[in-house]
This record gives structure tokens, sequence and C-alpha cells, in this order.
């Protein structure tokens, strides 16, 4: 039994590898805006606000994809700071449409890798939109964005968050207070798990699509 079970987790990390190797561009751009201005290594919190925008000029569904974070730390060590959030979407003129709920897990995939000395991941977590509602309509709008804010600490709240300073996913002096792209944010799409090659307009790729947590380290438009 120990066999078969250690088999089908071989197959299912190949399956995983398999098919986050290839990305699919899709009319989405993820933007991170860190909470402080902390830096990760120091502060007791990983808190960030994400910004998913639709870059087409068509509605999409908020939870066609959705983003995930890697870290490096013990099995239990890394707590969601809140399990269910919420995420405003607005139109392409800032106004507010709707919300929708979005459940910040850690991911059932396995992962140990090493992108640099100082950024490494053995855990992945994620945040998980709802599916389409009919009324009102989870749909960001052509041109549209939705934001969402997402928080990690150390069990209990022993600080810092990141004790190494090693996480793949990080938060450092210096990012900008504005919402910017980070390579080390990635969003997948919910239905095949795949690694979405972001776009910033109409048949435009992003240069800084988020990379894969585990080698190869490629950009998800190559």
């Amino acid at each position: 039994m120990k066999m078969q079970h250690s088999f089908l987790k071989l197959v299912v990390g190949a399956a995983l590898a398999l098919s986050s190797s290839t990305a699919l561009a899709y009319p989405v751009d993820l933007l991170i805006r860190p909470i402080s201005s902390d830096d990760t290594c120091e502060a007791a919190n990983f808190e960030v606000e994400l910004k998913i925008v639709n870059t087409s000029d068509s509605p999409i569904s908020s939870s066609t994809v959705y983003p995930e974070f890697a870290f490096y730390a013990e099995q239990d060590e890394i707590e969601a700071l809140h399990g269910s959030v919420y995420a405003n979407i607005f139109d392409a003129n800032g106004r507010f449409v709707t919300w929708t709920g979005a459940t910040v897990e850690r991911s059932p995939w396995t992962v140990d890798s090493g992108y640099e000395r100082n950024r490494r991941a053995n855990q992945i977590w994620r945040a998980r939109f709802d599916p389409p509602r009919a009324n009102p309509a989870n749909l960001i709008p052509p041109r549209g964005y939705l934001t969402v804010t997402v928080g990690f600490r150390r069990a209990g709240g022993v600080a810092p968050f990141d004790l190494n300073c090693d996480d793949f996913t990080k938060l450092e002096h210096g990012i900008s207070a504005e919402f910017e792209q980070n390579k080390f944010f990635h969003l997948l799409f919910a239905s095949t798990q795949q690694l979405t090659c972001e776009q910033i307009g109409p048949d435009e790729n992003d240069l800084l699509s988020g990379l894969p947590f585990s080698a190869p380290f490629y950009n998800a438009c190559r």
C-alpha cells in the first residue's frame, strides 16, 4: 500500500509538471501592491493587495484564474490571516461593480525547489474565487479589474514572517507602493491548473508574467 501511495504521488506530480510546462495566453494581468513598506524578512505578516486586470474588450469570469504564492517553511508553520475574504470588482473607470468571495488556502500540490539561494519553495498557497454567480454576475467588466487582499503569518504570530529570508514569494524594501508586476506571483487556470501567460493588451504578452514555482523557471509567455 505504501509503495502504491508513493507511485500515485509520483504520477500526480508528473501530471502537474506536464500541465504547467505549457502556458496559454489569457487577457488578464496580475499586479501586486504591499499593504505596508515592511520587508517580510523583518515584519510579522505577509500582506499584499492583488489586482487582476481584464485586458480584453469582453467580460471574463472572476473564477477562471486564481493567484498563487510560494513560501519556504516548516510543514505547519504558515497560516492564513483570514481563510475567507471578499474581492471587489470594478469597471474600467474604477467604479465599484460588485464583489465575489475568495478562499485563501494551501494548495495540495507539493513542491521543493530553489530559484536562487534566497528564493526557495516547499509549499504553495492560493486564493480561489467563488464559482460563477448569476445575480449579480461576478464578472470582471471589459478593461475592468478585481482586487483582493491576502495575508499570512507564521503559526502563532511569531516574527519575522520570512525567518531565513528565503521565501520564493516575498515582499522586499523597494517594492513600489503602487500596483506593479512581480514575476514571483503567478496565475493558474482554475479548470486545468495550467500556468497562465498574462497579457497586458490585445495579443501583447506580459514579459514579467509569473514564473512556475519549480524548475525549469521560465517566463510563462515564452
